[in-house]
């Protein structure tokens, strides 16, 4: 299973274990963000009107 996909070796074991790793951090930030209404796709209000003061 561990091919040459794109001119390189992919250790598979070494990729699983850290998904793994990490999984249990990212259910953490996932818990705090929805505690605090944060979210990751936040979109910047782009309305001209209520970015610039006009004199």
């Amino acid at each position: 299973m561990n091919a040459v996909i794109t001119g390189g070796y992919f250790d598979l074991e070494k990729i699983n274990s850290d998904v793994w790793e990490r999984l249990a951090l990212k259910k953490v930030v996932n818990d705090a963000m929805k505690r605090n209404g944060t979210a990751w796709d936040y979109v910047v209000d782009q309305n001209a009107a209520s970015q610039y003061v006009r004199e």
